[in-house]
């Protein structure tokens, strides 16, 4: 059942190009039982036994389909090699790798050194050490195999080549580990996790960038200190580590083709922190030049590369006009936005709960809260909420909002009753939900005094509550503390 599953998941998740060139490959002719078999799977919509017997009924292959199905798959997996051979640089770098060692067991030694002086060019323009580590000791073999007037480079600056890779290649592990670490860290909930952050910020190799040696050191050294400084709520000290990473990467572009995804989220950490710092005509310059990211950079426009750049713009550009109050602005977006969510194979069902929760908001903040609500109710009756639980929280928090806004007095008790509940039943209630919950249970159609004098009490929990760079975290998903403000000023009496 295992193998069974793997070429069902295998089989739908190619394209249609990948499928066009699967299908014509000498393995899969038409008549062929493998072609046959690759069909049974396409047409499946689950693991369905009956299609496989109702195909191959009376023939001798349904004695040893499971032999049939291995085959298949490891088939499909080799014309995929081939389809995807010149997609990526590290395919053409494994490609020219198998060349030398193909050309070496031939005995075709001045092609396999022009090979691998190709391969060094190509290994150390990408900073690839792991390669090039191999592509010294390559170097090592051809020279006792070769004539001895053959041009080769003294084989003590081989071996310190291969050191100098070696070395490289540690330098990049380990800042890769520290950046790992302080990912796990700052996920944990650990009562420590400040100390254990510090440990890693503090540690000799973060103290000096002269001691990032490569290119990946860098990007790793940036992007740990931009993520310390947006953890404690320096965004200002955040964003200039963020737009170190850009400019790393924007100077380097062969890398950004290579690898255009690490653009793309330090794209959107930089855009995040312009958003948060107030700056957002710079937050809109940055989405406009990702925009273009794919013409500039030469980037290869693949259907996955097209939807992450959507689906992260579209992200920021509502952020924008969210945290800038030109709701007007973003809801005019919408419509585009909803036509690309229908599309087959469109974003994941994550991202359609971002996109139903900013929708919410940006209605919420035009005071349009009966089509606020209908964007919350979706996105509480969406069968993959728990993907973005924070997300959901904070949609239930927005519901008791809107039926306190509109007076809802029926609905508002039983919404309070079953948030608190949930909050409860995921243990990861914070003060600042508890401090809201509470407040909305004593303002239950009540006078305008008593009103004002719980939001004042409300406001002060609050003040005190996001000092905490945890609770203030919840604010990025909706702004509790500066609604409660704004009710403030609106109950509050004119001094004359």
């Amino acid at each position: 059942m295992i193998l069974k599953k793997s070429l069902f998941d295998l089989i739908k998740s190619l394209s249609g190009s990948e499928k066009r060139y699967i299908q014509l490959s000498t393995e899969f002719k038409e008549d062929s039982n493998y072609a046959r078999l690759f069909l049974c799977y396409e047409r499946m919509r689950t693991i369905n036994e009956s299609i496989i017997q109702k195909e191959f009924k009376e023939e001798a292959i349904l004695n040893q389909i499971h032999v049939a199905e291995n085959y298949l798959y490891k088939a499909i997996l080799k014309c995929l090699r081939n389809f995807h051979s010149d997609s990526s640089i590290e395919f053409e770098i494994k490609n020219q790798l198998n060349d030398v060692e193909i050309l070496y067991r031939k005995g075709l030694y001045h092609q396999c050194k022009s090979t691998l002086n190709h391969l060094e060019k190509t290994a150390l323009k990408y900073e690839n050490h792991f390669v090039l580590i191999e592509v010294y000791n390559w170097y090592s073999e051809l020279r006792q195999v070769m004539a001895e007037n053959t041009p080769f480079p003294d084989h003590a600056i081989i071996f310190q080549n291969e050191l100098n890779s070696l070395n490289a290649h540690k330098n990049i592990i380990e800042y890769k580990k520290m950046s790992s670490d302080l990912l796990l860290n700052m996920k944990s909930e650990n009562k420590d996790q400040m100390r254990e952050i510090e440990k890693i910020i503090f540690s000799s190799l973060l103290q000096s960038e002269a001691k990032a040696t490569t290119f990946r050191s860098k990007l790793s050294f940036y992007q740990v200190h931009g993520e310390y400084q947006t953890l404690k709520g320096d965004i200002e000290k955040a964003i200039t580590f963020q737009q170190k990473v850009v400019t790393l990467l924007e100077t380097n572009p062969h890398q950004i083709q290579k690898k255009p995804l690490f653009y793309l989220i330090s794209m959107n950490n930089l855009a995040i922190g312009l958003i948060k710092a107030g700056q957002f005509e710079e937050a809109i310059r940055v989405i406009q030049k990702l925009r273009a990211s794919t013409k500039t950079f030469s980037i290869k426009n693949s259907i996955d590369w097209q939807t992450k750049l959507f689906t992260i713009t579209s992200s920021l550009e509502l952020d924008v006009y969210i945290k800038s109050d030109d709701f007007t602005k973003g809801i005019e977006l919408i419509p585009h936005i909803q036509a690309e969510l229908e599309r087959p194979k469109s974003v994941g069902p994550a991202e359609k709960l971002q996109f139903e929760f900013a929708f919410a908001r940006l209605f919420f903040g035009n005071k349009k809260y009966k089509e606020s609500l209908r964007w919350i109710n979706k996105l509480l009756n969406n069968p993959n909420k728990e993907s973005l639980s924070d997300i959901y929280c904070c949609a239930r928090m927005l519901q008791i909002i809107i039926y306190f806004e509109t007076k809802d007095w029926e609905m508002l008790p039983y919404a309070i009753i079953n948030t608190t509940r949930y909050l409860k039943s995921t243990k990861k209630l914070y003060r600042s939900e508890t401090a809201m919950l509470a407040a909305m249970r004593k303002l239950e159609d009540v006078e305008k005094p008593k009103e004002l004098q719980q939001l004042k009490k409300l406001s002060a929990a609050f003040e005190e509550i996001f000092t905490d760079n945890l609770e203030k975290n919840l604010l990025d998903n909706f702004d509790f503390s500066t609604w409660v403000s704004d009710k403030i000023k609106l109950l509050q009496p004119e001094e004359n």
